[in-house]
């Protein structure tokens, strides 16, 4: 009796001394848990503060795609090869070469130029490219009052538009008034109607004092020009320089845009940063002008490229 007395005793202190043991090892578990979470934490925060103040282009060599819009029809800049049906031009080869400097994954889509900036009737929305992040930039555009109200524009890679109001021969009209008038547009572009009201030099240039008139693209403008279809166009002076035909220009031409053209994107977007500083490097070793003077001789045909140098 005394001996199983002595067992039980033996026994009991055995497993009391072991459940002490489970439990403070047990207790000795959560604080190494909640330890190493707040490790854990501290080290990603200190983590990404040390990547944001010693962040740097040439280190962002990350696995990102960037997308990029790119339309067919922009002259040298863009358009489709008749040969093999790929889309080529200057554009094309300024964001190989600037992705390559940044060091980034950059793919350009083809896709209507309406899904970076719209216009109806005359009114310009932003587009639903740019706004579902179909892509991070719209190569190309020039930045303009209407524009900066919705997105955002990179360092500009070529010189600023200068526009014209350009009549048939002979009908300039004396007093620089063309009220009643019809005039034409093409649809979406920075030369709009409402950088022709903002200009002081003419009459009846206000928005409903003239008739206004869209075209989908710069040939059909000049061939409602030739036909009579309206009285004036609003053009580039680059494009009108070129023409044969028998038109004349009203003075003063003037500017639409806040500079050359850009790369569009959102407010806000990384490609601001990234993007000017591999620019500005491309810029400054003299590879953007051979990139410029390539482009002139492989795109000529097309028309010209009017780079920044």
């Amino acid at each position: 009796m005394k001996v199983n007395l002595c067992y039980w005793l033996i026994a009991s202190i055995v497993v009391a001394v072991a459940i002490s043991i489970a439990a403070g090892h047990g207790h000795h578990d959560t604080d190494e848990k909640h330890h190493d979470d707040s490790s854990s934490s501290s080290s990603s925060e200190e983590h990404d503060d040390h990547h944001d103040d010693n962040h740097s282009d040439d280190d962002d060599d990350d696995d990102r795609i960037w997308n990029f819009q790119i339309g067919d029809n922009f002259g040298a800049y863009e358009f489709i090869d008749p040969a093999d049906g790929a889309l080529k031009g200057f554009h094309v080869d300024l964001l190989r070469a600037v992705c390559e400097r940044a060091h980034k994954q950059c793919y350009f889509i083809f896709d209507n130029y309406e899904h970076c900036w719209q216009t109806q009737g005359g009114h310009e929305y932003p587009g639903i490219g740019l706004l579902d992040e179909y892509y991070d930039g719209c190569l190309g555009l020039y930045p303009t009052a209407e524009r900066k109200n919705s997105f955002n524009f990179t360092l500009p890679y070529t010189t600023s538009l200068r526009a014209v109001l350009v009549f048939r021969k002979g009908e300039v009209p004396a007093d620089k008034n063309i009220a009643s008038k019809t005039i034409g547009f093409v649809s979406g572009w920075a030369i709009s109607k409402n950088c022709l009201a903002r200009q002081t030099a003419f009459h009846g240039n206000r928005i409903g004092e003239y008739t206004a008139l869209f075209y989908e693209n710069h040939d059909r403008l000049v061939a409602a020009l030739k036909s009579k279809e309206v009285d004036a166009v609003l053009s580039a002076e680059h494009l009108m320089a070129t023409s044969k035909e028998a038109f004349e220009t009203l003075a003063p031409k003037f500017g639409c845009t806040l500079g050359g053209l850009s790369v569009m994107t959102r407010y806000g977007s990384e490609v601001i940063n990234w993007w000017n500083h591999a620019y500005e490097e491309l810029h400054d070793s003299g590879d953007f002008r051979k990139l410029c003077v390539k482009a002139e001789d492989a795109y000529g045909s097309y028309g010209d490229i009017n780079c920044l140098l």
